[in-house]
C-alpha cells in the first residue's frame, strides 16, 4: 500500500512541478513542445526498463 501512495505522490509532484513552471512562464512556446517529446520519447522509456529490471522475470513471462 505505500508503495502506491509513493508511486501517486511522484505522478502529483511532477505534474505539480509542470503546473508551477507554466504558470510562472519559465516554459514557454515551443520549449513545451520540446519537453512533451522528451517525456514521451526519453522519460517513459526509461521509466519501464527500470520497472522491467527490478521485476521478477517469472511473474513478467507467466500465462
Amino acid at each position: 500500500m505505500l508503495g502506491v501512495l509513493h508511486g501517486f505522490a511522484v505522478i502529483l509532484g511532477v505534474i505539480g512541478a509542470g503546473y508551477l513552471t507554466g504558470v510562472a512562464g519559465i516554459v514557454k512556446g515551443d520549449q513545451r513542445r520540446v519537453l512533451n517529446n522528451v517525456a514521451f520519447y526519453v522519460a517513459t522509456p526509461a521509466l519501464l526498463f527500470d520497472v522491467l529490471q527490478r521485476s521478477d522475470p517469472k511473474v513478467i513471462l507467466s500465462p
